[in-house]
């Protein structure tokens, strides 16, 4: 009897394992594939049979063992089984030298075998208060929580109020510019005036205004800094916070503004540039707290607490996960935070005594999502607002001598819809290469899967981005032999590096070198392979400058030459988009600024011409791709400056002619790629109508508020 239970347990690991088996050999090699069914499949209870393949195997293999041993545990947890304790207190008894991964199971330990917060409220709620809406959570709830300060882009990004009460909507801003918006907003502790940040093209402003009066104040103006974070403000009204980023410098400030004359203090000084998070006033202004990377991570935060009397900087509590602020408690005694500690992001609360932490983390609701915190009112009640994921590939079918649709674009990737982007078909036609979010959660959200798909049988293989490798861009670019494709990636640095991706091993080769594409102010993106694969075309412009070029990296002697140059005095005005023509001999380019020139240059001494040029409403890059006969460069075109327009494509002759319109009436179009037959194209786009926005409320969960009340 044994023997059979030994049989069948050994075919099931067989079947699991299946082609696994036959290349890996190492315990280094099965983890991945561990991690690809637990993260990306969510298979778990097969997950589960691969670490635990690796514990029993490969014993002497510590670091791989204890990893496998976590993960376990965290299988279990997810699927809500107690033996998750078990496996986590294995690690705890038998794994004592890996303390990274000891103090990681601590952590889930010690959670679940505490109580969790929100039992201990028992009637604590969490609603929809806005479902369904086109509100976005850029703004605040006011104090007394009747009202939500919002962004309306159908007036043109002006300031607006929403009355939850009534439903009622009312602008109270009046701005005219094409290029300019508010994007964050913050009310006064009385309610009565509303701090914004309003972005153009030419400086970043912190205005005032207030509810009974349509003028705003201005009270900072700077033409230096790239962009905003607005925190909130002080008790008395006297300030507000912000997060400052240098334009031209890698730099960031937390700064506290007056209200009354706009003078500025500043507090900190980070010497990386970081729009993660707000900065927030305690509620009795004594402390700052804020989230910032840890070194040179970029990965994962800790929230940091400064105290403005003493000067004195501290760590909330260290942990690996990436943790941010959503705010202090009315009272001061707790902050609320998120955390993708367990592998979906929570909230959790902490409590605060003289501006350090007075015991341990408890949660408050587990998988709350990716959010984006709007505030508390007075009473304690917590808004936030969540962004629908919107990004699907489609495919249509299209005649580009005669600009007619075929055939109406409609889904091609189904699976994990709305999380799928930057399609790109191989050069025999048969596989098509995507990027889909549903990877291990970083940074609170899910990372990047690169995804390759066979078109005929609808196989599909996924690479998970190893160290030091966080997160692939929104371009892909298959070699010529189909082997291989390129991809500026994110690194864990923050930085952007491209790679080579072997997509039968799943290997990432740099392809620049440190000196070419390495150095910390440049992004590097946008890769074209030449026909022969022995060379590699890209876009480089810095982070803190407007100049941009178009280069051509050697990758037999490492070395890059520049081919063309574009300079301009809008920061945003720089090269953003390539394509390569099908014979290799001409690159098309096209800038992002106001006046969008569509121009050829040639890969062989750089000469350039301009064939087209137009305007462009909004900021959003033209994404374009030659055709197959290299008759006609196709990109993308929005209809107008108004929000939720919809899209259409622009097929330009390159002898010349006139250019004509091909009507898809789509929304966001991105990442155009043609197949070899030339007449089916694929692109990433939000469809024909954007998802709507969401905003939640939580009740009833503080309970020294509640007992006051």
């Amino acid at each position: 009897m044994n023997s059979k239970k030994t049989l069948t347990k050994i075919m099931a690991i067989s079947l699991i394992l299946g082609s696994y088996q036959i290349f890996a050999q190492t315990a280094e090699e099965l983890f991945p594939k561990g991690i690809q069914l637990e993260e990306v499949k969510g298979e778990l209870e097969k997950a589960i049979e691969v670490y635990q393949t690796i514990v029993d195997k490969f014993p002497d293999n510590r670091p791989v063992a204890a990893k496998s041993q976590l993960h376990i545990g965290m299988c279990y947890e997810k699927l809500g089984k107690q033996a998750a304790q078990k496996a986590y207190k294995k690690v705890i008894q038998e794994f004592a030298d890996q303390k990274d991964v000891v103090t990681e199971a601590r952590s889930r330990l010690s959670r679940m075998e505490q109580p969790v917060y929100a039992l201990k409220i028992k009637d604590m709620m969490v609603r929809k208060v806005l479902p369904d809406t086109d509100i976005d959570p850029l703004g605040t709830p006011s104090p007394d929580g009747r009202y939500i300060s919002y962004t309306d882009w159908e007036s043109g990004g002006n300031l607006a109020i929403f009355d939850l009460k009534t439903g009622e909507r009312r602008c109270l801003t009046a701005h005219e510019s094409e290029d300019a918006a508010v994007y964050y907003s913050s009310w006064s502790p009385d309610g009565k005036k509303i701090a914004y940040y309003w972005w153009d093209d030419s400086s970043s402003n912190i205005n005032i205004v207030e509810l009974n009066d349509a003028e705003s104040r201005n009270l900072l103006n700077r033409k230096d800094v790239d962009w905003i974070e607005l925190g909130n403000w002080s008790s008395d009204g006297r300030n507000i916070l912000a997060n400052l980023s240098l334009d031209g410098k890698p730099e960031c400030q937390i700064v506290k503004v007056s209200t009354k004359n706009g003078s500025l203090e500043i507090l900190k000084t980070f010497d990386k540039s970081y729009t993660g998070g707000k900065p927030y006033f305690s509620p009795d202004s004594r402390f700052i707290a804020y989230d910032y990377p840890e070194k040179e991570d970029f990965e994962n935060s800790n929230i940091h607490i400064l105290s403005l009397e003493e000067n004195h900087e501290s760590v909330l509590f260290k942990h690996p996960a990436h943790d941010y602020i959503m705010g202090w408690t009315p009272d001061g005694k707790h902050i609320l935070f998120a955390s993708d500690r367990t592998g979906t992001v929570d909230a959790y609360v902490i409590a605060i005594e003289l501006g350090k932490s007075n015991g341990k983390p408890e949660l408050v609701k587990s998988n709350i999502g990716p959010i984006v915190p709007m505030g508390f009112t007075q009473k304690g009640s917590f808004f936030y607002g969540q962004w629908p994921s919107a990004d699907n590939i489609y495919v249509a079918e299209l005649d580009l001598e005669t600009a007619s649709i075929l055939t109406p674009p409609t889904i091609l990737i189904k699976r994990f819809e709305s999380k799928n982007y930057a399609p790109d078909y191989s050069s025999d036609g048969r596989y098509l290469a995507y990027i889909s979010n549903r990877g291990i959660m970083t940074k609170g959200k899910p990372g990047s899967v690169l995804c390759i798909r066979d078109l005929k049988s609808g196989n599909e293989r996924r690479i998970i981005p190893n160290d030091p490798i966080s997160n692939f861009s929104h371009f892909l670019k298959w070699s010529p032999d189909s082997r291989s494709i390129a991809s500026s990636c994110k690194n864990q640095d923050g930085h952007d590096r491209i790679y080579s991706v072997d997509i039968q091993k799943g290997k990432f080769t740099p392809l620049l070198t440190m000196e070419a594409g390495g150095a910390n102010d440049m992004i590097n993106g946008q890769p074209h392979w030449s026909p022969d694969g022995k060379s590699i075309y890209y876009a480089q412009f810095s982070r803190y400058h407007p100049n941009s070029r178009i280069m051509v990296h050697h990758i037999a002697s490492g070395k890059d030459e520049e081919l063309f140059q574009y300079s301009s005095d809008d920061f945003m005005d720089r090269i953003f988009t390539l394509s390569l023509s099908a014979d290799g001999q001409w690159l098309a380019a096209i800038n992002r600024g106001k006046k969008r020139v569509l121009r050829i240059i040639r890969t062989e001494g750089g000469e350039s011409q301009e064939l087209f040029s137009f305007k462009h409403p909004g900021g959003f890059p033209s994404s374009h791709v030659w055709s197959k006969d290299d008759k006609y460069i196709i990109y993308c075109m929005k209809q107008s400056n108004q929000d939720g327009a919809k899209w259409d494509l622009m097929s330009v002759p390159v002898d010349g002619g006139k250019p004509m319109k091909i009507d898809l009436n789509i929304r966001g179009i991105y990442n155009l790629s043609i197949h070899p037959d030339g007449q089916h194209i694929t692109f990433s786009s939000a469809g024909y109508s954007y998802p709507k926005n969401h905003i939640w409320l939580i009740e009833n969960f503080l309970p020294e508020i509640k007992a006051e009340q």
